[in-house]
């Protein structure tokens, strides 16, 4: 911007007691002045090693007096989110404006049904076959302070003495706009992501291969929205490796979505229903990966299906139209397509 102020059309953003964005009327603001703003204001406690303070010498921000639950930081994304802590009781509360914050809240969304149910589940079963280091840990207590079930991740940014780690996101190493509608993060192919990895990957043939493995997971569960801001690098003593696995959620199981993959593979933009074995082969074998490697995958991912059918089988009382049942059928049908030869 070229140290000069930009007046546009925009939505104030405040934050409610639930830590999210609230639009309000739109009006003319300066958009430099915004943009430093709301960084002074809660970005001292971005996501991996990033914090946004103002200087020294700057005048000190205006008292926030609208209720907030997080004073002061907030978390990205547009699902509902928290910043939480455990109290001297041992139980979740919203995170005060200094201090570590160990835990992110995430929240049933006004728009998508039992979006709580369906991320627990599906993160619950791909710990189950992928191995719960591949998972970030979670659990899903009730937040009294707002009066709501949650899901609660432990944050991998972040040590248990409150050290931050350096974590960049696939769009954020390709350097891919976000957009007034996010479509930076389709734009690209996990090819692209292999890429990343294999440059950046402290240990590259051991992340590709898990990569790959993640990827199918992802497809088997349903999750078509697995984009460039859900693969991550972290900071590791060995250096930098892909993070756990987060955000995993079955959006085929919402009517309205699309059933695409949301990166492309081969050159193409790849349907649920087509995505079969031979595209995950020719793929595996495009990244680099030997065909032995690629063979145990898929013997290892079905002896593991197999061992995490109980996680998904519906209760005895649940009509055949019902949640666990809708799921599970997304699921057994990706894999008859993925795993069977």
């Amino acid at each position: 911007m070229n140290g000069k102020s930009a007046s546009i059309r925009s939505s104030s953003t405040l934050v409610r007691k639930d830590g999210c964005a609230n639009n309000k009327p739109v009006r003319r603001i300066s958009l430099k002045k915004t943009i430093l703003d709301c960084s002074f204001r809660y970005g001292a406690d971005c996501i991996g090693a990033v914090s946004i303070r103002p200087p020294d010498d700057a005048a000190k921000l205006p008292e926030i007096t609208e209720a907030t639950a997080n004073p002061g930081r907030t978390v990205s994304g547009v699902q509902k989110k928290l910043l939480v802590t455990k109290d001297a009781e041992n139980r979740f509360a919203p995170a005060s404006a200094t201090g570590s914050a160990s835990y992110i809240a995430k929240f049933n969304s006004d728009r998508i049904d039992n979006l709580v149910r369906n991320e627990l589940l599906s993160l619950r079963w791909t710990a189950a076959v992928l191995g719960e280091r591949e998972v970030t840990a979670f659990t899903a207590p009730l937040i009294e302070a707002v009066d709501e079930t949650a899901l609660i991740v432990t944050r991998f940014d972040r040590k248990s003495n409150g050290e931050k780690l350096r974590l960049e996101d696939c769009a954020q190493i390709l350097r891919k706009p976000k957009g007034q509608d996010y479509a930076g993060k389709y734009d690209a192919a996990y090819e692209d992501i292999a890429a990343i990895i294999r440059q950046h990957s402290s240990r590259a043939a051991i992340d590709l291969l898990r990569f790959f493995n993640r990827l199918i997971v992802f497809t088997l569960i349903g999750n078509c929205d697995a984009h460039l801001k859900n693969f991550s690098l972290l900071e590791t003593p060995t250096g930098l490796r892909l993070s756990p696995a987060y955000d995993v959620v079955n959006t085929a199981f919402y009517d309205g979505f699309d059933q695409t993959l949301a990166l492309s593979i081969g050159g193409e933009k790849i349907h649920l229903e087509a995505a079969n074995q031979a595209v995950f082969r020719a793929f595996g074998k495009k990244i680099g990966l030997p065909d032995m490697a690629i063979d145990q995958t898929f013997r290892q991912l079905k002896r593991q299906v197999g061992k995490a059918t109980p996680i998904i089988r519906p209760p005895d009382a649940e009509p055949p139209d019902g949640f666990v049942h809708r799921f599970k059928e997304i699921v057994d049908n990706s894999c008859l397509r993925i795993l069977e030869t």
